[in-house]
Order: structure tokens, then C-alpha cells, then sequence
């Protein structure tokens, strides 16, 4: 908003451009809403996972887009890492990287990545006979 709706929208292009470059073919990128966005990472274990989330984060620092309202100067990204351990949807996963990320944005933990606390990887439930 501080920039205006047009300088707001190559932003977004070019945060979201960084971010589906950093991804594998199999992973997939979706806008939530304003300028939060979901990354799916099929197979990915809780280190893998943590390392994506970094050297996305990473990349969208070295952008370098200037932002005035952000203590970095530039535009910055929040992670929150969850997965989907036993028993675990994708939407329950989904709820728990936003709540990380959510309470990072209370204690002023911005521009890291934040795992799930609820995260309990395991082995997946067997598919039924």
C-alpha cells in the first residue's frame, strides 16, 4: 500500500517469479491472499523442507526491492514450515505454517524461517488393502 496498487502488483510478479523459480517441477506455488503465498513440497523431509523455505527466503531478500516500512530496506519474506506427518492434511499443514508465521509477525521475527511447532514428521499411514 505504500507504494500504490500498480508498484504493489510488480512486486507481487516479481516475489512470486522468485519464488516458483526456486522450486522443483513436482512443488507448486499459490497466492493466498494480499502477499501471502503457499508452497506444496511433495516428499520433502523436515531439513529439506527448512532449506527451501531458507534459500527461498534468501532470494527474495537479494531481490533487493526497495521497502521503506521494513527494517531490511527491502522487501522481505516470512516462512512457515509445516508438513503432513501421519494423520496430517495438507490444509491442517497449511493452518499451522500460517499460525508460525502469524506469530512471528507478533514478536517481530520477520524475514525467517519459522517451523511448525505442530509438525511431527513420521512415516505415512498405510493405504488401506
Amino acid at each position: 500500500h505504500l507504494y500504490g496498487d500498480s508498484a504493489g502488483d510488480i512486486c507481487l510478479q516479481a516475489v512470486s517469479g522468485r519464488i516458483a523459480s526456486g522450486l522443483r517441477g513436482e512443488d507448486q506455488v499459490f497466492r493466498k491472499g494480499g502477499e501471502e503465498f503457499v508452497a506444496l513440497l511433495p516428499g520433502v523431509d523436515n531439513a529439506t523442507a527448512l532449506a527451501t523455505g531458507e534459500r527461498l527466503r534468501a532470494a527474495v531478500e537479494a531481490l533487493a526491492l526497495p521497502h521503506v516500512g521494513n527494517e531490511a530496506g527491502v522487501v522481505t519474506v516470512t516462512v512457515g514450515v509445516a508438513g503432513t506427518g501421519a494423520g496430517s492434511s495438507p490444509q491442517e499443514a497449511r493452518e499451522r505454517a500460517a499460525a508460525a508465521v502469524y506469530a512471528a509477525k507478533l514478536s517481530a521475527e520477520r524475514n525467517r524461517v519459522h517451523r511448525a511447532d505442530a509438525w511431527q514428521p513420521g512415516p505415512r499411514p498405510a493405504l488401506p488393502q
